[in-house]
């Protein structure tokens, strides 16, 4: 069988809710389109166009790649569609600050409107708090769709905390923006279902800075974070 063979397409009465949702699936420029009638190429082309870096796509894990497929056009299409409404919203507010904005001597005394800062909170850790390994492929890149499949693997082992990009993790072996790959997946693939600890700590202190600032801007996910950074004994 050609590795570009058409998949079989699923029975209308999948019991699997999640997945028979995403067996169609809106693309991020409108189309609709039926996942499981995209050849191998055409899937693996369409993940490589939302960023992700599949590796060989065969019948084994075929239907891993489709589910991450939907997911990754459903979180676009989710920001797109927020993004287009927060214009909106900035619009419509703009407008009515114009029509009850103070005169221009009190507008200068107040200055421009500040960016407001991120709330932090502290976290209770229960249970057991597993180190995650960051997974490799054979090309040494990070292996990203993997960190799916470990998040799933958590979640059935009953672990509800779990510790990314430490010492396991090979976090101060990555590059600033692979420490911001692993742990964005980190995060998306939880999905709020867990909590991600990020250890964003460096021995450059430029780097720990904007590792920092990325989660604080980047994700609305939960998660809690650390700077501790060790080396040697």
């Amino acid at each position: 069988m050609a590795s570009n063979s058409r998949k079989t397409k699923r029975p209308s009465g999948d019991v699997n809710s999640t997945e028979a949702s995403l067996a169609i699936s809106t693309s991020p420029d409108g189309r609709q389109v039926e996942l499981s009638d995209l050849t191998n190429a055409e899937l693996r082309q369409e993940l490589e166009n939302v960023g992700e870096k599949p590796g060989p796509i065969n019948t084994s894990n075929r239907e891993l790649y489709e589910g991450m497929l939907g997911r990754r056009w459903r979180t676009i299409n989710i920001w797109s569609r927020e993004s287009r409404e927060g214009a909106r919203d900035e619009s419509v507010n703009s407008r009515q600050a114009e029509q009850t904005s103070p005169s221009p001597r009190k507008k200068a005394r107040t200055g421009t409107k500040q960016k407001p800062k991120p709330v932090l909170k502290d976290i209770t850790v229960k249970g057991v708090v597993p180190a995650a390994y960051t997974p490799f492929g054979e090309d040494g890149e990070v292996n990203l769709p993997a960190i799916d499949l470990l998040v799933d693997y958590f979640l059935r082992s009953g672990i509800s905390t779990v510790f990314v990009n430490g010492m396991s993790g090979e976090g101060l072996a990555l590059t600033v923006s692979e420490r911001k790959a692993t742990a964005e997946r980190w995060l998306k693939a939880a999905a709020g279902r867990m909590t991600i600890i990020v250890h964003v700590g460096s021995p450059c202190v430029k780097d720990a800075k904007e590792l920092v600032i990325y989660l604080f801007e980047s994700t609305s996910e939960p998660y809690g974070f650390t700077l501790k950074s060790r080396m040697g004994s």
